[in-house]
């Protein structure tokens, strides 16, 4: 699948803790995800997309804080609509969840234990935040990592996508250009020299 392949020497993604199982008691109370995605565009919706199913299946809320960075210098609403049970939040409340549950650790993913930590920021303890992931991962291996047995199919991967929405603004802009070339049938294709580099120095 095209979704698991990635730009030839760009990160998976950070260094990874793996997530232990739930305590007793909290198998009925998930809590929320917080994703930092990183990297440029593509690996970034891959990534929220892969943790948009597997908070469905947890039954999680999912946090999003989209970092504004050289290859990626806008936020995220600028471009798409608001994806359906996505949150997106801002810098200072993202760094005051991440201190909360990694306890000041860089690691991209760990579980926190709420019922000993008595110093819970009020926003934070409404949403429950047990899980922060920072990086970018291909969905095959987000979804495993994070122990869902979910196959995508092109089906799934078409819906999923279809989340992925440009705003209105910026949708116009797109048929303007297509009609002032008289473009009628159209494909978004991203060729990136550093992809090809064989073929880009043989040229």
């Amino acid at each position: 699948s095209p979704l698991a392949m990635r730009a030839p020497g760009s990160s998976s993604s950070s260094s990874e803790i793996r997530i232990p199982a739930p305590s007793p008691g909290t198998a009925t109370n998930p809590g929320a995800i917080l994703v930092v995605p990183k990297n440029g565009l593509g690996n970034r919706l891959r990534t929220i997309l892969a943790f948009v199913v597997l908070a469905r299946e947890k039954g999680s809320k999912l946090l999003v804080f989209w970092e504004k960075t050289r290859p990626c210098p806008g936020d995220f609403t600028d471009y798409f609509e608001p994806i359906p049970n996505v949150t997106f939040i801002g810098s200072e409340r993202a760094q005051m969840i991440r201190r909360k549950v990694l306890g000041g650790r860089k690691s991209s993913a760990k579980k926190r234990h709420p019922q000993t930590d008595e110093a819970t920021n009020k926003e934070e303890e409404e949403e429950k935040v047990t899980t922060v992931f920072t990086g970018q991962m291909s969905m095959k291996k987000l979804l495993k990592k994070f122990g869902s047995k979910k196959k995508l199919n092109e089906g799934d991967l078409s819906k999923l996508y279809g989340l992925i929405k440009p705003v209105t603004s910026l949708e116009k802009e797109i048929f303007k250009f297509g009609a002032h070339h008289e473009i009628e049938k159209r494909i978004g294709l991203h060729l990136r020299r550093t992809d090809h580099v064989k073929a880009a120095s043989s040229m």
